[in-house]
C-alpha cells in the first residue's frame, strides 16, 4: 500500500458533514478532553458553545469512520479518543500526537469536518445577500467579474460558493489573515470554477465545492489531489 511522507496509507480526502439541529451537546461535552472544555467554556454565546462541541463530535465520528477502513494505522491514532489538539501561530488546528491533518468548519446549523494525510482546509457558510458590494471589495477581478455577470437569482449563492473555496484554500495553506483573498483565483477566465490552483506561485492546491441545495456552501481544499466527490453525512446523537 502507498504510503505518504508522513507513513499513512494514502486516502482520498475526506469530508464530513451534520445538520445540528436539535442536537443535544451534554455527552459529547463530557466527552471533550479538558483543553477543548475550556476554549468551550470562554464562548458567550450558546449558539457557538454548540458548534464548537459538535464539531468536535463529528471529528471524532470522522477519524473513526477512517480507522473502521484503514485499520490499524488510524485506529491507534484514536485508541477510545482523538489526540490531543492544539493550534499553531496562525490558529490552525492540529493532532498533537498524529500526522493525519484535518480542518474543521461550522456554521449557522452546519459542522463540517475535512480528513487528510495532507494539508486540507474547509469552509462551510449559510448564504447570504449583498454579495456583488463585498466581491468588489476583497475578491480577485476576476471571480468579481463572474459575480456581477451572474443572473440576480444566483449571484448570491455563487458568492458564497467562491467565498467558501477561498477560504479553505487560505485554511490550507495555514496562513490565516496573512492570506489577502484578493492574490488568487479561483475561477478561470470565463468564470468557472477551476479544480486546482497555484497559490503565492509554488503550492499547488486542490479544490471542490458541493452543491447540496440546503441553504448552505460547502467548500474543501487540499495538496493532496485526490478528495472525495460526495460529502460523507453523519447523524450526530
Amino acid at each position: 500500500m502507498y504510503r505518504d511522507d508522513n507513513g499513512i496509507p494514502a486516502f482520498a480526502v475526506r469530508v464530513y458533514a451534520a445538520d445540528i439541529t436539535g442536537t443535544p451537546t451534554e455527552k459529547w461535552y463530557e466527552r471533550m478532553p479538558q483543553s477543548r472544555k475550556v476554549k468551550i467554556d470562554k464562548l458567550k454565546r450558546e449558539d457557538d458553545r454548540k458548534r464548537g462541541i459538535l464539531s468536535y463530535a463529528l471529528l471524532e465520528t470522522g477519524m473513526k469512520d477512517l480507522a473502521k477502513d484503514l485499520g490499524d494505522d488510524v485506529a491507534k491514532l484514536v485508541d477510545g479518543e482523538l489526540p490531543d489538539i492544539c493550534t499553531d501561530e496562525n490558529g490552525k488546528p492540529y493532532f498533537a500526537d498524529s500526522p493525519v491533518r484535518f480542518n474543521i468548519s461550522h456554521s449557522g446549523d452546519r459542522v463540517m469536518v475535512a480528513i487528510s494525510s495532507q494539508d486540507v482546509g474547509c469552509d462551510v457558510e449559510k448564504r447570504c445577500s449583498n454579495a456583488e458590494n463585498v466581491a468588489k471589495r476583497f475578491f480577485h477581478e476576476k471571480e468579481y467579474a463572474a459575480i456581477a455577470a451572474a443572473n440576480d437569482d444566483i449571484r448570491d449563492d455563487l458568492f458564497r460558493t467562491l467565498w467558501t473555496l477561498k477560504e479553505s484554500v487560505v485554511k490550507c495553506s495555514g496562513q490565516g489573515l496573512r492570506s489577502e483573498l484578493g492574490s488568487f483565483c479561483v475561477v478561470d477566465d470565463e468564470g468557472r470554477i477551476l479544480r486546482s490552483i497555484t497559490v503565492g506561485g509554488r503550492s499547488v492546491c486542490h479544490i471542490r465545492t458541493y452543491d447540496i441545495d440546503d441553504g448552505y456552501s460547502y467548500s474543501v481544499c487540499s495538496t493532496y489531489d485526490k478528495i472525495e466527490d460526495k460529502i460523507r453525512w453523519i447523524s450526530i446523537t
